[in-house]
């Protein structure tokens, strides 16, 4: 089970779970900050302007996504086999904020090039939707 702290009834009534859970087994505890993670529409907003740049530039959409990552996601390394190893960073971890910046780069990145990137609240953007397959 996870809750969600936003204040001290919330951590009491989590501490009073924890403190009455019986012990005849092994539990797993965790205690992090919250964070919101990218919303469907955000994603279906980022695969729409895939698709978008693919068509205008030709490159498959995995091509276009890979571009993404490593021009505006930082490296990450993993240590394989006792080696530091470098990973293509993933955008499945991305809250809500970190998306959003990643977004405003790509969108920024192909705007200069003279690509327009729809956006929900423009005109015509559901047929964009149909056109390039939401």
């Amino acid at each position: 089970m996870k809750h969600i702290i936003r204040n001290e009834a919330d951590r009491d009534n989590f501490i009073k779970i924890v403190s009455n859970a019986k012990l005849n087994r092994a539990f797993v505890g965790e205690f992090k900050q919250h964070r919101k993670k990218r919303t469907v529409n955000m994603n279906s907003l980022y695969w729409l302007w895939i698709a978008v740049v693919s068509e205008e530039t030709g490159h498959t959409r995995d091509e276009i996504h890979s571009y993404n990552k490593q021009k505006f996601l930082l490296p990450q390394f993993k240590i394989i086999m006792g080696n530091k190893v470098r990973v293509e960073p993933s955008t499945t971890t991305l809250d809500t904020k970190e998306m959003s910046v990643f977004m405003d780069s790509f969108n920024l990145e192909f705007g200069e090039m003279g690509i327009c990137l729809p956006r929900p609240e423009d005109k015509g953007y559901e047929e964009m939707e149909v056109r390039y397959g939401k």
